[in-house]
C-alpha cells in the first residue's frame, strides 16, 4: 500500500506555472534619485573602405585567394576597426578589373588595391581616376604609374639590376635569362641587356 505524501506532486506544480505568469505583478518602485542604468550604446566606428581587386576566378585564382587571405590576416593582425576591405573579382581580365573597380567604388571604396597585371591595371585606372580614388596596383609595369596610380610591383629594370648585381658579386661575366615570351619577359630581357 503506497504511503501518502505531504508534498504536492511535481506535475501539479508544473501545471500551475503558466497561471502564475498571469497573476497581477507588484508595481516597480524606484528609489528617489535613482535612475536605472541605460543600455550601453554600441559606438559605430567610421570605416574607410578599400576595394581589393583580385583574380578570385580564372587562371590566377589561387594567387588571388592567397592575396585576399594575406590582406585579411594583416587587417586582423592590426586590429583596426576603421578599415573595411571590399574584395572584388577581376577574373584576371581587363574588363573584369574595370567592372571590379566600378563595383568597389559604388559600394563606397575610397581607395583601391590591385589588380595584378598591367592590362588589368590600365583598365581599372580609368574608373579610379574618375572617382579621384588612389589605385595601388600590384603590377610591375612602371609605365602604369602616375595620375593617382601607384605601382607596387618590382619593375623589370629593378629585377634586372638586382640579378646583374648578384651575378657580378659572384664573379659571373655572362648571364643567361629564361623568361616568359610576353611583355614582362621582353622588358626584363631588355633591361638585362642594358646592364
Amino acid at each position: 500500500m503506497p504511503v501518502p505524501s505531504s508534498r504536492p506532486p511535481v506535475l501539479a506544480l508544473l501545471a500551475f506555472l503558466p497561471l502564475l505568469a498571469c497573476a497581477p505583478q507588484a508595481p516597480r518602485i524606484a528609489a528617489p534619485g535613482y535612475a536605472p542604468p541605460a543600455a550601453p550604446l554600441v559606438q559605430e566606428v567610421p570605416r574607410s573602405r578599400v576595394g581589393l581587386l583580385l583574380p578570385l576566378s580564372g587562371a590566377n585564382k589561387p594567387l588571388g585567394e592567397a592575396m585576399l587571405n594575406a590582406a585579411q590576416l594583416a587587417l586582423f593582425d592590426q586590429a583596426d576597426p576603421g578599415i573595411e576591405f571590399l574584395p572584388r573579382d577581376t577574373g584576371g581580365t581587363p574588363a573584369g578589373a574595370a567592372e571590379a573597380a566600378r563595383s568597389a567604388l559604388s559600394a563606397g571604396a575610397r581607395a583601391l588595391a590591385g589588380p595584378l597585371t598591367l592590362n588589368e591595371t590600365a583598365a581599372a585606372a580609368g574608373p579610379a581616376r574618375n572617382a579621384h580614388a588612389p589605385l595601388i596596383a600590384f603590377t610591375s609595369d612602371a609605365d602604369q604609374g602616375g595620375g593617382g596610380v601607384w605601382v607596387l610591383g618590382m619593375t623589370p629594370g629593378e629585377q634586372a639590376e638586382r640579378m646583374a648585381g648578384a651575378a657580378a658579386a659572384d664573379g659571373a661575366r655572362r648571364i643567361g635569362l629564361l623568361a616568359p615570351d610576353d611583355e614582362f619577359g621582353r622588358r626584363l630581357a631588355g633591361a638585362l641587356r642594358a646592364k
